[in-house]
């Protein structure tokens, strides 16, 4: 008898366990992930039934690309070993169509589309290569625009080069892009920097300038943008004859462009980010900080800020540089104007990397990269509660060895702790790709997006710009038209 009664006490026990259990699951379960479903980015957004039906497909498609390519998920690898399965894939024709807002974290010489700058620019006439090994000032394979008799030694025409050798072309490309044999490349940066220095004699050529800047906003609205924040010094542009243009003069230029692009993109506009560089010495960034004050008193409306750029694990650190923000700061206020920050900083896997405290503490409007933002959390907070959004390359990222699984980029978390973003590519013509599209596909698919969370980056792109208030608003009034009208022919 007492062995019956001990039994059906253990199952009663046992079966009030059990509930007990399956309730707390299911109630703590529950209760998370609608926490953080509240906290995620873009959670605020209501769809239409248009949009629903769209975010409907864009899943599926998610769904069955993740499934079909298995362990071959491109953005879980190097970009360019599985580029060719992102062409193919119907949502990347979809969100090629995507008006994506604004790209607010491009540079100036690299933001071009690279088959015009090597199958058109480079076949301009008197452009020479420098063909000897490195020196301290030039890597081989430096361009440059020469009067026929007055190029230095070491240097052969492009023609020269070209009768030479019929593959050149291919050969230069190679020299100006990375492709999949940088993956792990310990001196990616290294090779960057060269790339750089290898193509601006080219790019700030007068004749190639004027053209490049068209082509590469062209380019970009093609690929649905409609407004651009440069980073760029305004320097280096010279003709044939020895003038070297002023910096009002190149800004000038690209006022100039963006005047004829207006005429068949009434909406399209742009901004100056002052950029210095992250190497150089106290005199050299304080001389930049002071260039850019008076540009921005001469243009209020298009010189917005200051940033420095360079990599930033050998450059010195953004304290390095505080007496000389603080003195800008006094500078501008005493000449009737300011000097807004656009921090580059972040952009590193070095734990003991604290950039980010200094640029937040140096009230910077915008973060560019922000990578390493998931070590601090009091910065999370700080970021998130001041509004202060970052400027996230994904793929830039992932090439340049920060982050090799796009699956773990730290973003994706930021986005789930509604710490603003928005989504740019950094240097799309040295990765060899044009636009935006390949940087919005692959979030989407790696961080599994749906199409809240994408619309939500989009309108971020415009809410945090340096536009103005009433700038911002015939921007909103572009961007919904041009939303709407693709979300329609999208779910034809």
């Amino acid at each position: 008898m007492k062995k019956i009664i001990l039994f059906v006490l253990l199952f009663v026990y046992c079966n009030s366990y059990s509930q007990d259990l399956r309730e707390y699951y299911n109630e703590n379960k529950s209760s998370n992930l609608s926490y953080d479903s509240i906290l995620k980015d873009g959670s605020d957004i209501i769809l239409s039934r248009n949009e629903e039906i769209l975010n409907e497909k864009l899943k599926r498609l998610q769904r069955e690309y993740i499934e079909s390519t298995g362990s071959n998920f491109p953005p879980a690898h190097y970009f360019y070993r599985y580029r060719n399965l992102i062409d193919s894939s119907e949502s990347y024709k979809l969100l090629k169509k995507m008006p994506k807002g604004a790209m607010l974290h491009i540079h100036s010489s690299a933001m071009g589309p690279i088959h015009w700058l090597i199958n058109t620019a480079s076949y301009y006439p008197d452009c020479y290569m420098y063909t000897i090994e490195d020196n301290e000032k030039l890597p081989y394979g430096t361009l440059n625009f020469y009067k026929p008799g007055t190029e230095p030694d070491g240097w052969k025409s492009l023609k020269n080069l070209r009768n030479e050798n019929p593959d050149f072309d291919n050969y230069l490309h190679s020299l100006l892009t990375f492709d999949v044999s940088d993956d792990r490349n310990p001196m990616i940066w290294n090779k960057f920097e060269k790339i750089f220095t290898r193509h601006g004699g080219l790019i700030q050529y007068y004749p190639v300038f004027v053209q490049y800047i068209k082509n590469s906003f062209d380019t970009l609205i093609a690929d649905g943008m409609q407004h651009i924040e440069i980073r760029t010094s305004l320097g280096g542009v010279y003709d044939i004859n020895g003038k070297v243009y002023t910096k009002q003069e190149v800004l000038d230029i690209y006022n100039k462009v963006a005047d004829t692009i207006r005429q068949s993109h009434p909406y399209f506009s742009f901004k100056i980010i002052y950029a210095g560089w992250r190497g150089g010495t106290r005199e050299y960034v304080m001389s930049s900080l002071n260039s850019a004050i008076d540009l921005r008193f001469d243009n209020p409306d298009k010189l917005v800020g200051f940033d420095l750029v360079g990599e930033e694990d050998l450059g010195h650190t953004t304290e390095y540089f505080k007496d000389e923000f603080f003195k800008a700061d006094s500078i501008a206020l005493e000449k009737g104007t300011n000097i807004p920050f656009y921090f580059h900083d972040g952009e590193s896997t070095i734990p003991s990397d604290l950039n980010l405290y200094d640029a937040v503490a140096l009230k910077t409007k915008r973060i560019g990269h922000g990578v390493n933002l998931f070590r601090f959390p009091s910065l999370q907070k700080n970021i998130k509660e001041k509004g202060i959004s970052l400027e996230v390359c994904p793929l830039s990222n992932q090439i340049l060895g920060y982050v090799e699984n796009l699956r773990m980029h730290p973003a994706s978390e930021y986005i789930n702790k509604g710490i603003p973003i928005t989504i740019s590519t950094d240097d799309p013509q040295i990765f060899d790709y044009n636009g935006m599209t390949y940087d919005f596909w692959s979030i989407f698919m790696a961080w599994e997006l749906d199409l809240k969370q994408l619309k939500r980056l989009i309108l971020n792109s415009i809410e945090y710009s340096a536009m103005s208030d009433s700038e911002k608003s015939t921007s909103y009034e572009h961007l919904f038209k041009e939303w709407d009208r693709w979300v329609n022919e999208s779910i034809q």
